[in-house]
């Protein structure tokens, strides 16, 4: 009874932060940028008994505004405002972390999975189970970049040997021709699959319409179009959601629940691509509750992230089950996929039966 009451008492001794570049399987290309390797800040939380967690941020500057350099910051920033704070008062940590970092969802992001891990660690339980989930299979799609439609079709063959199913292509190129072929190559080698049609802004609303249409004419699956146009702007997306008769989805346009407001008003998406690196693991939920409001649907997407991130996101969805798609698929980008936190066949991922995360961290 003692030593439950001393964990109940556990409090944040430190807080940490490490760089690591992670190389990709191929170059990674969409209509706003082109790498060949992923850049992950580690951060870990240890708590005075010796409990550590781990969380991960993946910075994308388009995206957020945020680098390398700024979460690193970041981290340093909160530090001494949040040592000292008892692991187990976590919802109270998360909102003092966005007072402090409003304009740092990933490296609020990152914070939130180390102190969710040790949540977890400190009580034996898996995260979700803390929050009241339950574990489930998740199928996920795979995302298949910006490149010539012959390497889109074999890396889509070779997918859905696998069991995979739905396909994120990425369109908005410069060559909205080649971005055509890429989708529609992809529909003729796998017929039965659904194409998740990702712009990342790429087009102008006479291009987004026009696209869309020009893949109904050769009957392309599109079960959804993503972000087609700028974030900012909103009649734009309104026009496009008006305008085709596949689902319209915000990705960028939507970081926090007033952005979601909003677009829900203008009647400008059919969903949101729900990211923890833009909005948080405790800003995500208050967006799903947003879109469960509006009657919107949900998908959970990530960015290139290491294990800790897509992990959070597989408890995330074992938490909220309104979520319809699924983009989870960083791991099979990466070169080297890490250890823990979920097992892998083919198309469904699941977490595994440990406590907090579990997932270890990258060296």
């Amino acid at each position: 009874r003692r030593q439950a009451m001393a964990r109940a008492q556990d409090r944040i001794a430190t807080l940490s932060a490490k760089h690591i570049r992670m190389p990709l399987k191929e170059t990674f290309e969409t209509a706003k940028r082109r790498t060949d390797a992923s850049d992950v800040v580690i951060v870990e939380l240890t708590t005075e008994t010796g409990i550590v967690g781990i969380g991960s941020a993946t910075p994308v500057e388009y995206v957020t505004g945020e680098t390398v350099d700024s979460v690193m910051a970041s981290v340093r920033e909160v530090e001494t405002y949040i040592t000292g704070m008892r692991v187990l008062l976590f919802p109270g940590i998360a909102l003092k972390l966005s007072e402090l970092l409003p304009d740092a969802p990933s490296a609020r992001a990152a914070i939130e999975f180390a102190l969710i891990d040790a949540v977890g660690k400190l009580l034996y339980r898996p995260f979700y189970q803390v929050l009241g989930g339950k574990a489930r299979r998740i199928e996920t799609d795979l995302t298949i970049p910006v490149v010539p439609p012959e390497h889109a079709s074999e890396l889509a063959a070779s997918a859905a040997e696998k069991g995979f199913s739905t396909f994120k292509v990425k369109v908005g190129s410069k060559n909205i021709d080649e971005d055509l072929d890429r989708a529609i190559a992809i529909s003729r080698i796998a017929p039965q699959s659904r194409l998740i049609v990702d712009a990342n802004q790429g087009f102008e609303p006479e291009q987004a319409v026009s696209f869309a249409r020009r893949l109904a004419e050769y009957e392309v699956n599109v079960a959804v179009y993503e972000q087609p146009v700028d974030r900012q702007d909103v009649e734009g997306l309104a026009y496009v959601t008006r305008s085709v008769h596949v689902p319209v989805f915000a990705d960028e346009s939507v970081l926090t629940r007033s952005d979601l407001i909003k677009l829900a008003r203008s009647k400008a998406v059919s969903g949101v691509n729900i990211k923890l690196m833009k909005s948080g693991f405790f800003g995500a939920a208050e967006i799903a509750i947003g879109c469960r409001a509006y009657g919107l649907d949900m998908m959970l997407g990530c960015m290139i992230e290491a294990r800790p991130g897509i992990t959070a996101a597989v408890h995330f969805a074992c938490v909220e089950q309104g979520i319809s798609h699924f983009d989870l698929d960083a791991d099979l980008l990466l070169a080297e996929q890490g250890c823990g936190g979920f097992i892998r066949n083919g198309a469904w991922i699941e977490p595994v039966k440990a406590p907090g995360l579990g997932c270890q961290s990258e060296s």
